[in-house]
């Protein structure tokens, strides 16, 4: 088989950017890589995604359902999903996150983000798209990274006795919240809505990293916003972000969104929690660590709202400690999860 190098090369090659000069962008935490390209007074981005572990379909796909619905994503140039390539327009380097550490305005960002989303969850054709669902089987398997990764690193002694009558509670108490979750209508749930995924162009928020996007609740993009494992945010900023939202959107009943925003703002902070972890111990990527503190504060703050009990017993039942404690950033032997 072809290494990815000369694959690359070919692809290139195909679509008429053989000739570019090739610089490589920061890696994420997937597997996918990213390129700008330069040639002629052109720029493009090549995505590298190896088909047997990041297949370029979904991206296709929901690239070409986002365009439709008016929001602004990268052009598609030239593709290659046999083989994993995606060769797309270059939205520039004006990410929120820049912009903010250059002191952008802060409010204006973010208002210009949840303009994002507003439009997108008023739109009643957000959701004509053949996609996955954010039902109980895909919740629990990302809150499930909490008890699999973040809890065995930064408090292994619950890896002891009785872990798994531990985990099947935490379980429980998960399905326990997601039952008497209100109804809300559903929408095209992003996943990861936050700064490092915003761009400026032309004074227009435009948007990447959406592959993994699925049908569900749209407080999730709202407090991934808001609540940004990465970045911390004003209750002030997030108050007037919030307020407008309902502004836009005032058919929403609050009470009923805030209660979603309390339950997947907790299940993405045990989910990221546990990413986080893993990005460490199995991926070679300690940076992340940097953050878990935030994570851990914005998961306990999470568990006041009364829809979040079950999981606040729960953590007191099995001892289990939310001030995040410090975790060495050494790579300890192979993990039991790998």
């Amino acid at each position: 088989m072809e290494n990815r190098e000369a694959l690359r090369k070919r692809f290139l090659m195909d679509s008429g950017w053989g000739a570019a000069e090739i610089s490589r962008l920061a890696q994420d935490a997937s597997f996918r890589q990213y390129y700008r390209l330069a040639q002629n007074n052109l720029r493009a981005i090549l995505m590298d995604a190896p088909p047997e572990s990041e297949p370029v379909q979904p991206f296709l796909k929901v690239t070409f359902h986002l365009q439709k619905l008016g929001v602004r994503v990268p052009e598609i140039m030239f593709h290659d999903t046999g083989n994993g390539f995606i060769l797309m327009e270059d939205l520039g380097t004006d990410t929120f996150t820049t912009l903010l550490y250059d002191g952008g305005d802060e409010l204006t960002l973010y208002q210009s983000a949840i303009d994002v989303l507003t439009g997108l969850h008023s739109n009643s054709r957000a959701t004509d798209i053949h996609t996955g669902e954010y039902d109980f089987e895909q919740l629990i398997g990302e809150a499930r990274l909490f008890t699999d990764w973040y809890l065995p690193a930064a408090q292994p002694q619950i890896m002891q006795a009785g872990h798994g009558q531990r985990h099947a509670s935490y379980v429980a108490a998960w399905q326990t919240i997601f039952n008497t979750l209100p109804q809300l209508d559903p929408t095209l749930v992003l996943r990861d809505y936050h700064v490092d995924n915003l761009i400026m162009v032309n004074n227009a928020c435009a948007v990447i990293d959406y592959q993994d996007a699925l049908i569900g609740s749209p407080a999730y993009d709202v407090v991934s916003l808001l609540e940004d494992a990465r970045r911390n945010i004003s209750d002030a900023l997030s108050s007037k972000i919030l307020a407008r939202y309902f502004r836009h959107n005032p058919w929403t009943d609050r009470d009923t969104f805030m209660h979603h925003y309390a339950v997947w703002g907790a299940q993405r902070h045990c989910k990221v929690a546990g990413i986080f972890v893993r990005l460490w111990q199995r991926d070679h990527k300690p940076h992340y660590l940097n953050h878990l503190s935030r994570v851990m504060k914005r998961l306990e703050n999470s568990l006041r709202h009364p829809a979040l009990k079950p999981l606040a017993n729960w953590c007191a039942d099995h001892n289990i400690c939310l001030t995040h404690p410090p975790i060495p950033v050494t790579r300890p032997g192979a993990h039991q999860y790998e």
